[in-house]
């Protein structure tokens, strides 16, 4: 397997269809308890991966929508950029920031927060988010994966007079990746560093399920999302989303 093709696995179930060359688009839609919304409503990830030498600069642009009889809002969310490196084994490192670009006066911010903790950062009105991640991936000779990861991100508000807040992330997966297919499982969630909560209060964790094609051009995903943390889950009972990657030659 070229060393590469690691990295598009080395990251959450929910965001591994992301090709070492290429786009995705992924679509998450939050399943409240109470219905009520579109199926159009939810948060949308048009991600990019571009190689450059042993590195690779990635691009994410979050988009999110809710729609209600009678009612309706839209915002693109804060904007991606970051390096990978580290190519050459089974360690790579990650460091990129968000530009605040979402609109605090749309709700569909809200929507956007609920489809996905680990990408809270991507719906955070006035928020510049400076971010750096380590992560581990190991494929044996079955197709057997494990992923590990995580890394501090410094929440710097742009006006409001907020406070800063430094958040740590951290993952786990284990899956499988065939000639044909891949899938994995694992969770995902942060611990708020500069709370002085109790740490189940700074904790918020979900589980997380993804399968798709492993061959071919287009290859299309599907996703699924288990909130953990209690005040979610009175509101969401699942994400389920659906994805397609472009491979570039």
């Amino acid at each position: 397997m070229p060393i590469l093709a690691i990295l598009a696995f080395a990251q959450m179930p929910w965001t591994a269809n992301l090709p070492t060359r290429g786009v995705s688009l992924d679509f998450l839609r939050p399943k409240f308890d109470g219905g009520g919304t579109s199926l159009t409503s939810g948060a949308a990830f048009l991600s990019a991966r571009f190689p450059i030498g042993s590195a690779a600069i990635r691009f994410e642009l979050p988009y999110a929508r809710v729609a209600v009889p009678g009612f309706s809002s839209s915002t693109i969310g804060n904007p991606y950029v970051g390096m990978e490196t580290g190519t050459a084994s089974n360690l790579h490192f990650e460091a990129g920031i968000r530009i605040p670009a979402t609109s605090e006066t749309e709700e569909a911010g809200i929507m956007g927060l609920f489809t996905d903790i680990t990408r809270l950062e991507a719906f955070l009105p006035d928020v510049l988010t400076i971010a750096g991640r380590i992560r581990y991936h190991r494929t044996d000779t079955d197709g057997l994966t494990v992923d590990a990861g995580g890394g501090p991100s410094i929440w710097a508000p742009t006006q409001g007079g907020a406070d800063t807040e430094v958040i740590l992330h951290h993952h786990f997966s284990v899956g499988y990746r065939g000639a044909n297919a891949w899938m994995a499982f694992g969770f995902g969630g942060l611990l708020i560093l500069t709370e002085d909560a109790s740490l189940a209060d700074r904790t918020v964790y979900q589980l997380g399920a993804s399968a798709g094609l492993s061959r071919g051009q287009v290859r299309p995903a599907l996703h699924v999302i288990i909130p953990l943390d209690d005040e979610i889950k009175n509101d969401v009972d699942m994400v389920i989303g659906l994805g397609v990657a472009v491979v570039l030659p």
